[in-house]
């Protein structure tokens, strides 16, 4: 029995010795050394690391659609983690010297080194943000090309090859991208329905975001939109849907900042209709550009802005008219809460959002626009 034992730990060693061999290997090819169980990368590998580091402006602009969806998702799990270790921790201070078990050391078991890939940023994680590379990726390129950084071959795009995660011009729409943006729609709408503060007011605040899935869906094939404009017309349809089921005069986290700033009224309102400008902009000028229907930035940013005032104008109009025609729902549905100038201040919270949605999206909804040329 000795014997074997002492074979098998012979064995053992002699792997052990061919283990590392292989890691000095790869260390010379990959220009990194281990130091402290951490990994230490070459200058020229860092300065190449930097060079690749991403805007989160440029991610927001070319990230598919359900990566972004998920990257608070893969933040939140940091709180449980650091849970569990403080968990585990003050059990060994109570527990283990109780008993008399020496503490078992984090350093031994966890080693953090994120920060030695410099391309990283918060929005970007090592396991999942980008198909596990930065966005500069060229999947055909050989692995030695950019020493130090694990280049992905040949990775499919997770929703069938179009980083939009929805449809390429003439192409059929990608069901992961579009289950994606449906499963929030439908499940936000289905909430909303469930005991509303008034039936009539729901089925008015939420009309518009169900004429605008209808009309995403019967025109998902000839005219797909970008990226930007479906995640913001789905921001929009949420902003609604919460808007119908408590009614904008009593949403209940405004509610609170009504409380904690001492506001004279609920200001919900207006960020429907700070979104009322913002995400039309979006829409009216992709429409505007793709169409070839102004070729000045100047003409097409007047114009947008024209549109979307008109927008709120006319959603003016509407809460006038169900107000004359329904005395029940009229309070709740215009949600002045007796504010005097509040039909001027919804257009001019429509105005300011379409203006600050031209300044801030433009150059991002131009990268997106590059696709569909």
């Amino acid at each position: 029995m000795d014997t074997r034992i002492e074979a098998l730990l012979e064995a053992m060693k002699k792997l052990e010795q061919e283990v590392l061999e292989e890691i000095e290997k790869k260390e010379a090819e990959f220009y990194y050394r281990v130091v402290g169980r951490k990994v230490r990368f070459e200058a020229e590998v860092r300065k190449q690391h930097r060079a690749l580091m991403q805007r989160v402006s440029r991610y927001l602009s070319e990230a598919p659609l359900l990566n972004i969806l998920t990257v608070p998702f893969i933040w939140f799990i940091l709180i449980p983690a650091l849970f569990l270790d403080l968990s585990v921790t003050v059990f060994q201070v109570v527990c283990f010297r109780v008993y008399g078990i020496p503490r078992v050391k984090r350093r031994n078991y966890i080693v953090v080194d994120r920060q030695s890939l410099a391309y990283l940023r918060p929005h970007r994680t090592v396991l999942v943000s980008d198909q596990a590379c930065p966005a500069d990726c060229l999947h055909a390129q050989p692995l030695r090309e950019i020493p130090g950084i694990r280049r992905c071959r040949g990775l499919p795009e997770p929703f069938g090859g179009d980083p939009s995660g929805f449809q390429r011009p003439g192409g059929e729409i990608m069901s992961r991208g579009a289950v994606g943006w449906t499963a929030i729609y439908l499940t936000a709408l289905v909430w909303s329905a469930i005991e509303p503060k008034d039936f009539s007011i729901w089925f008015l605040e939420v009309l518009p975001a169900l004429i605008g899935g209808g009309v995403l869906v019967a025109t998902r094939r000839r005219f797909p939109l970008t990226p930007l404009v479906y995640i913001l017309i789905l921001i929009h349809s949420l902003i609604l849907m919460q808007g119908g089921h408590y009614t904008y005069a009593e949403e209940p986290f405004f509610n609170w900042l009504k409380e904690v700033f001492g506001w004279p009224r609920n200001n919900y309102d207006k960020v429907g209709h700070f979104a009322q400008g913002f995400i039309p902009a979006m829409v009216t000028r992709e429409i505007l550009l793709r169409k070839g229907v102004v070729s000045g930035r100047g003409w097409l940013n007047f114009l947008v802005v024209c549109v979307c005032l008109a927008i709120s104008a006319f959603y003016e109009l509407l809460e006038w008219w169900v107000a004359a025609l329904s005395d029940t729902a009229a309070d709740a549905f215009l949600a002045t809460q007796g504010y005097i100038w509040d039909t001027q201040s919804d257009m001019g919270m429509a105005l300011l959002g379409a203006i600050l949605a031209l300044i801030v999206l433009g150059k991002m909804h131009d990268r997106q626009l590059v696709r569909y040329e």
